[in-house]
């Protein structure tokens, strides 16, 4: 926080005087969770997953902190590699958790031998590339989930050793964070299954959901696994099928009684999110607006997932036409991520650029302006030039010169945002489409160049009839026109020439 003379001075005496609470409220501790690697025979890497979930689903259980979901991870390191143009090595995940707006980073690694593991926990301060603490935990593979429960123990008790002045002192005891797992004890063969699942999500998702399905006829009351399934279809598009498995989920954690647990409200704020991609507005307002009240119940507020949530309500009430609600969901989601201390992470960044649409639609182009620019800054603070989030928001940028008529100024931003989509590999999306379109219009209505405007239309056709968009038929038609007057034009040069 900024704090600001002899009247300052003044002000401080009398609050000092009549304020019987701290002057300034405690902060909450961020804390990312990077993968274990794995050292030694190969074989055994599917461990590093099955840990880091186990490790993140057990944090999140812990009163006063934030714990990043995996999936931010991997977005943030996705982005810090399109920038750094390589894969993200040991020593640059001080960078990760910078980027995600981290303060204590969880990781280290483990050794299989025959039947026994050896696990090195690693506690980092995000700023410093120094491990604060090092512990050392020995055990058999029969015994894994033991262990973890170690490693989670042992990093927690490892942050009383730091100067945390200023944040909130979690309540690390076991006896309160082993409360309210879904599957305890899964089983080895099903933890083994669902954990070599999770480790290709991303670049297999079908097989992926192979080994999470074979998890489950082993364990079918393997919440875990759901919840898993229910993200990897998501992520396929499936969207009604996601929506299938997250049922199940919250079926069997309210047969367990968990259901005003903290991940009960995470799995709402999840459908939330499917059926805001299946347009079902309504339905979607419905299931933020439970996980928010879990949330608050269970005194996790001070979480990315709540900030998330507030935003993604925003975001529904716009879809509805509702922009005072949007907008009064979507200042609290800015609020929120400010009050965690995450005014340079992503997420905020992200937070800004819905601020700035809803500004938009308001007609108040400054202000939309104004949110776009500070969450490029943002961006550009924390090395995420060549990243989705600052590809977007660079565009919606000429979009705004556009609609004010500064077509030179327009054209600027467009072009150099939607270079950026097509070099991350997200140039393929309907917004990159409508983008590209506002580039031919430029060149075609203002640079009188018909050939470059037939150039980016031409693009943009492909990704509309791709994408089956309604729009179809009037951007061909657009095309036809720019490209005969582009012939025409070539025409007319070469005749000239000769």
């Amino acid at each position: 926080m900024n704090k600001k003379t002899c009247a300052f001075v003044a002000a401080v005496i009398s609050l000092t005087l009549f304020h019987t609470g701290p002057l300034f409220a405690a902060r909450t501790m961020n804390i990312l969770v990077y993968p274990f690697s794995a050292s030694g025979a190969p074989g055994h890497e599917w461990i590093s997953a099955g840990m880091t979930d186990s490790v993140i689903s057990d944090l999140n259980r812990i009163k006063g902190i934030n714990v990043f979901s995996d999936d931010d991870r991997k977005k943030a390191v996705r982005e810090l590699e399109l920038s750094m143009t390589g894969l993200i090595r040991e020593q640059d995940i001080p960078k990760v958790g910078h980027v995600m707006g981290a303060n204590l980073i969880f990781t280290g690694s483990y050794t299989v031998s025959g039947d026994r593991i050896r696990v090195i926990a690693k506690l980092m301060r995000v700023g410093s590339s120094a491990v604060e603490k090092s512990i050392k935990l020995d055990d058999t593979m029969d015994n894994i989930f033991g262990l973890q429960d170690r490693v989670v123990t042992g990093l927690m008790s490892a942050t009383k050793d730091l100067d945390l002045t200023g944040y909130t002192e979690p309540d690390y005891r076991k006896t309160e964070w082993s409360k309210g797992r879904p599957t305890p004890h899964p089983g080895i063969t099903a933890y083994e299954l669902y954990s070599r699942g999770l480790q290709i999500s991303e670049q297999n998702p079908k097989g992926a959901l192979e080994y999470i399905n074979k998890a489950l006829v082993k364990n079918p009351s393997y919440v875990e696994a759901l919840i898993q399934a229910a993200w990897v279809h998501g992520l396929l598009g499936e969207q009604r099928k996601a929506l299938q498995y997250y049922s199940k989920a919250k079926t069997i954690l309210t047969r367990k009684r968990l259901h005003n647990s903290y991940l009960f409200a995470q799995v709402l704020a999840n459908t939330g999110i499917i059926q805001w991609n299946l347009h079902q507005y309504h339905n979607a307002l419905r299931d933020y607006e439970r996980a928010m009240t879990l949330m608050k119940r269970t005194g996790k507020t001070e979480t990315g997932t709540f900030a998330s949530t507030l935003t993604n309500t925003g975001s529904a009430y716009r879809s509805l036409g509702d922009h005072d609600r949007a907008m009064t969901f979507t200042l609290a989601g800015k609020k929120k991520w400010e009050s965690m201390g995450l005014k340079f992470s992503s997420g905020y960044a992200w937070t800004l650029s819905n601020l700035g649409v809803l500004h938009y639609s308001r007609a108040d182009y400054e202000k939309a302006l104004a949110c776009y620019r500070t969450a490029n800054q943002i961006w550009e603070q924390i090395g995420l030039t060549i990243s989705p989030g600052y590809a977007t928001t660079t565009s919606q940028i000429g979009y705004m010169y556009n609609s004010k008529g500064d077509y030179d100024n327009a054209l600027k931003y467009l072009e150099k945002g939607t270079g950026i989509s097509e070099k991350t590999g997200t140039g393929n999306t309907e917004t990159h489409a409508w983008y590209l379109w506002y580039i031919s219009s430029i060149y075609n209505d203002h640079r009188k160049d018909p050939c470059k405007a037939a150039s980016c239309m031409g693009k943009a056709v492909k990704i509309f009839r791709t994408v089956n968009h309604r729009e179809l038929p009037r951007a061909e038609r657009f095309y036809g026109t720019i490209s005969s007057a582009c012939r025409t034009r070539t025409m007319k040069i070469n005749t000239v020439a000769k």
